[in-house]
């Protein structure tokens, strides 16, 4: 899926950069602080909101994106509450378009 996603984002002047588990999305942060992150709720590790949490309590200004196979209302109201811009279902990624106002995705 991770490939599936990279491939509709790559673009010229669009860097995609992948991340097994939280702790290594952490530390990608920390080093790169990207525009845009697409979190995954499901990984190894730490799940992708308690990752999501990490990142926005150190980078306030995250932009983080929750992408998932998880059509539930709990975890929509989860990623609310940590302050995601978005919850996107995996089936559904072309609205990322429209969430991340990036014209050329």
């Amino acid at each position: 899926m991770r490939g599936i996603i990279k491939n509709l984002l790559t673009a010229p002047g669009i860097d995609c950069i992948e991340c097994e588990n939280g702790a290594q999305a952490i530390q990608k942060f920390r080093e790169l602080q990207p525009d845009w992150v697409l979190m995954d709720v499901i990984m190894p590790g730490m799940n992708g909101f308690e990752t999501s949490r990490n990142i926005i309590a150190e980078f306030p200004d995250a932009h983080i994106v929750i992408v998932t196979d998880y059509d539930d209302k709990e975890f929509r109201s989860t990623a609310e509450q940590i302050g995601a811009k978005g919850y996107i279902l995996k089936e559904e990624l072309i609205k990322l378009r429209d969430i991340c106002s990036v014209s050329n995705l």
